[in-house]
């Protein structure tokens, strides 16, 4: 019984966008960063409703805590947070998320209805690959490759939002090697993550978290960018990437990391 009133209220809540829930976000984030043991989040610029952009958040992690954390900020309501397709059309995930904020899909189609509207939307650039390239204790992200976010940016003249989650790197443990196997098993949507967290569970370890959101990278608008078009911009988001790593790398992880370099795939 209960299954099917917990089924009934996702489903009441998708449908009407039930105020109560959603004004509870602020409560529900604050309750979510005390899991942890410090929890910061800085912005050099709040993203603003009025300049859509594409917030991308790195690196994926296993669970992505930070793109969750986010996804809670009363303050980024209006941003849309896009992940898995296939997570997004499981009902169950989708309506419960709905609870809370703007849920999405990463499909070509949905982003691209998101852009007619003008709406900011989120996404993790490094997707699966991110997450199985993970490697406890290292900032490592999948980005080389990842282009298609700097496209559709040109395409619709949108900013991109740098963002980084200091401290998601060792929240779990994950198996290293075989990446041709793991990253093939990526190319049909399956995670190639072999994880473990507090207690050898799923549960990420509550160390510290600092989440620094950068200023946005400014793109002309190309309706039809060559691929030429698409590499110039990328490296220069990459660039603003390691910048904002590095101005915030010292206040995140201590005087420790002052020769620490993002490893980029």
């Amino acid at each position: 019984m209960p299954i099917f009133v917990i089924l009934a209220l996702a489903l009441f809540a998708q449908q009407t966008r039930f105020k109560p829930f959603r004004s509870s976000k602020e409560w529900l984030s604050l309750e979510f960063a005390k899991y942890f043991k410090r929890f910061y989040l800085v912005y050099e610029r709040i993203p603003e409703e009025s300049q859509p952009t594409i917030l991308c958040v790195h690196p994926h992690g296993v669970t992505s805590i930070g793109f969750g954390s986010l996804f809670l900020r009363p303050e980024l309501d209006h941003i849309y947070f896009c992940f898995s397709n296939l997570l997004y059309l499981t009902p169950i995930c989708r309506n419960w998320v709905n609870l809370f904020g703007n849920p999405g899909s990463v499909a070509k189609h949905f982003l691209t209805n998101l852009i007619r509207q003008s709406k900011s939307f989120a996404i993790i650039p490094g997707g699966f690959e991110d997450a199985t390239i993970f490697k406890q204790g290292v900032d490592r992200i999948y980005l080389k490759e990842r282009k298609g976010f700097v496209k559709l940016a040109l395409q619709s003249g949108y900013t991109i939002t740098p963002t980084y989650v200091f401290g998601e790197k060792n929240l779990y443990w994950n198996a290293q090697g075989l990446w041709g196997i793991r990253l093939w098993l990526n190319t049909h949507g399956i995670p190639g993550i072999f994880p473990f967290g507090r207690w050898g569970s799923l549960l990420p370890r509550p160390e510290p978290l600092y989440i620094a959101v950068g200023e946005p990278v400014v793109l002309p608008k190309i309706e039809q960018p060559t691929s030429l078009d698409v590499a110039e911009y990328h490296a220069r988001y990459v660039v603003a990437l390691e910048q904002l790593f590095e101005r915030h790398k010292v206040a995140a992880y201590g005087n420790r990391a002052k020769n620490l370099k993002l490893e980029i795939w």
